[in-house]
């Protein structure tokens, strides 16, 4: 039987949350089509590592162009940002120095705030040099009005910080610490909670069996994102991510209440993003263009031909003239589909069917 194909632009992840977009595309391509200026923009851009990762290629010819190509990226987000936005650049030893200035052209030095260094322990010692074991996060805040909550990511004072004054224990059992001064005495209780430092050593890296590992090779843990969103950000405010990867930032944003955009060129990173958001209410958009072709609800409409919606060499669903739902799933990349009847798992409210891919599951807007 003939199949009537058509691309998929669109797919729809039902769920909680109050929503977000992925694209499948570059910051310059998905620009245009931003609904808002967002109030919180987090880029985690390649590092200049010189090695492929599989899912992206980090390899640059010389330091200037891997500089041209970050310098675009800043240009764009800042673009991105409403005029009190705050935007959070994730980095490490062989570009920190170079962003910083770049920033400081892009911004104005006066919008710097921090540099956030994200100290953890991983595997691996030098011989040659002390063991590099930090990342370094840029922190630029657009506007003095720009908004910041160091309270809403505060730690218990015995998990983050000690000092040299006597402990001591009140009335009511509370442990404090105190210090006269002026005449007066100021008490820092053990159990009052207090803003972290520019130095976060309580956030671990992710080791290579952690559950909260999704396959993508530089996924970043969700406890980092989620501090960031909650302290630089208000609820259904818009988070940014011009390099998505693991949508390690859309989940956090997603889970704080945020809403969210961004985007990836990468079809392993779309597989990733599927994966991290089953649950979370998304869209995910997988072409440049976003809308879906002229002739796909005539198609569904008539339904005396089957039809077959593509997405690229990942998946694809298909729906036979007798009205079953098939999925046509690949062993291996290259070689023939093999067609899977779906009777069940279709959706008859939201004309959607839902089916699992060997590299992620996901609900396709039919």
């Amino acid at each position: 039987m003939a199949i009537k194909r058509v691309t998929l632009g669109l797919e729809l992840l039902p769920g909680e949350g109050p929503g977000g977009d992925h694209y499948l595309g570059e910051l310059s391509q998905v620009l245009p089509q931003l609904p808002e200026r967002a109030s919180l923009c987090y880029l985690d851009p390649p590092f200049s590592t010189g090695k492929e990762f599989g899912a992206y290629s980090d390899r640059w010819e010389g330091m200037q162009a891997y500089l041209a190509f970050l310098h675009e990226s800043l240009e764009l987000a800042a673009r991105a940002l409403r005029e009190d936005g705050n935007l959070f650049l994730h980095v490490d030893h062989r570009a920190g120095a170079y962003a910083r200035l770049h920033l400081d052209q892009i911004l104005g030095e006066v919008c710097f705030r921090n540099e956030i260094i994200w100290a953890y322990n991983s595997g691996g010692r030098s011989k040659r040099h002390f063991s590099r074991k930090h990342d370094t996060i840029l922190y630029y805040a657009l506007s003095k009005d720009s908004h910041f909550d160091p309270m809403a990511v505060a730690l218990p004072r015995t998990e983050h910080r000690h000092n040299h004054m006597r402990r001591q224990v009140d009335e009511q059992g509370r442990a404090y610490r105190s210090i006269r001064s002026g005449g007066r005495e100021y008490r820092y209780y053990d159990d009052d909670p207090v803003p972290p430092s520019d130095v976060w050593t309580d956030i671990a890296h992710l080791q290579q069996k952690d559950p909260e590992r999704c396959g993508y090779p530089t996924q970043k843990p969700l406890k980092l994102l989620r501090r960031i969103v909650r302290c630089a950000s208000k609820p259904d405010e818009l988070v940014l991510d011009g390099f998505a990867g693991s949508g390690t930032s859309y989940l956090a944003a997603s889970l704080e209440g945020r809403r969210f955009v961004g985007c990836d060129n990468g079809y392993e990173a779309l597989c990733a993003v599927r994966g991290r958001l089953l649950g979370r209410s998304a869209r995910l958009h997988v072409e440049h263009a976003p809308a879906l072709p002229e002739d796909f609800l005539p198609a569904m409409a008539v339904g005396a031909e089957g039809f077959c919606v593509e997405n690229a060499r990942f998946f694809s669903l298909g729906r036979w003239s007798d009205g079953a739902y098939v999925h046509l799933r690949w062993p291996d990349r290259g070689k023939r589909a093999i067609p899977e009847r779906l009777d069940e798992g279709f959706d008859q409210e939201t004309n959607a069917v839902f089916c699992q891919t060997p590299e992620g599951q996901g609900v396709f807007l039919l």
